[in-house]
């Protein structure tokens, strides 16, 4: 009796120390970049979300084209992602009719899915940028995409398979084709779970790095919608929160490295505000 409360009093300890020391480096990483990042904020105010990079030794300057232009990348890579991620997790659920194909292909998704970022990058940088000569915002979306795509799969995929069997037959009782089952009971049924799927994929796409070092590049303008239209998407690099941050990190001044801070501060907030709303649909569905 001694020796079973001394272990489990020893096995709550760890889990417990373990449990600190998790939240400890959450704390201090999210308090630091809070405090290095806050200097920005307070200079320019909320100018910061709208204003240009600034020139070396400039005093103001912000966020404007790396917001918007990651805005544009991550919804450009949502709509490339969404509807195979999607068409592909119907089939795997409902009209793959070999198991070995079923599991072959899962697996694939989880070896994509564990694939280091970089590699999606460069990919995508032979199969796209070579053959064009030209970086571009729809090229980084492509790698976003690529990135996405396991996760929504996967997710979709579960979501669909958690849905009860009793739907399913009573949907044939009443007369209903396959694809009416699909699009009409199990879509709208496995929704929280691909929504949930949806913002933890944007949370990961959000923060990558290298696939637009390759792909996207940087600018320090805005994207040129408004001058060349659509065309601007497959001519021009577009800047991004994630390489502004590794661009301006790396620079010997230190206004742009404050405003590397500044952007570390908004990209923390928009993971943590993604993966706030995927647990929060969880937790509600």
């Amino acid at each position: 009796m001694m020796l079973r409360r001394l272990r489990d009093w020893l096995l709550s300890t760890l889990v417990t120390l373990a449990l600190v020391i998790v939240l400890g480096v959450l704390g201090a990483i999210l308090g630091y970049v809070s405090y290095r990042g806050m200097a920005q904020w307070l200079r320019g105010g909320w100018t910061v979300l709208t204003a240009l990079p600034p020139a070396p030794l400039d005093a103001t300057g912000g966020l404007g084209p790396a917001l918007v232009g990651s805005a544009v990348l991550l919804t450009l890579a949502t709509l490339m992602a969404l509807p195979v991620s999607v068409l592909a997790a119907v089939y795997l659920s409902e009209f793959c009719p070999w198991p070995w194909l079923a599991s072959g292909l899962n697996l694939g998704l989880e070896v994509l899915a564990g694939l280091p970022s970089i590699l999606v990058g460069v990919f995508v940088f032979g199969v796209v940028i070579v053959h064009t000569r030209r970086f571009s915002a729809l090229a980084g979306a492509l790698a976003l995409a690529l990135i996405m795509l396991p996760i929504l799969t996967t997710t979709t995929r579960l979501a669909l398979a958690a849905v009860p069997q009793e739907m399913r037959q009573a949907a044939w009782a009443l007369g209903a084709t396959r694809w009416q089952m699909v699009t009409r009971i199990l879509l709208p049924q496995a929704w929280p779970g691909l929504r949930t799927g949806l913002t933890l994929a944007l949370a990961r796409a959000a923060g990558e790095t290298a696939p637009l070092l390759f792909t996207a590049l940087f600018s320090r303008h805005y994207l040129p919608l408004r001058e060349l239209g659509p065309e601007a998407l497959l001519t021009q690099p577009v800047a991004s929160l994630p390489v502004l941050i590794y661009t301006f990190a790396l620079s010997p001044f230190a206004n742009q490295q404050e405003l590397a801070w500044a952007a570390a501060l908004v990209l923390i907030a928009v993971v943590l505000g993604l993966n706030w709303l995927a647990q929060a649909g969880t937790v509600k569905g």
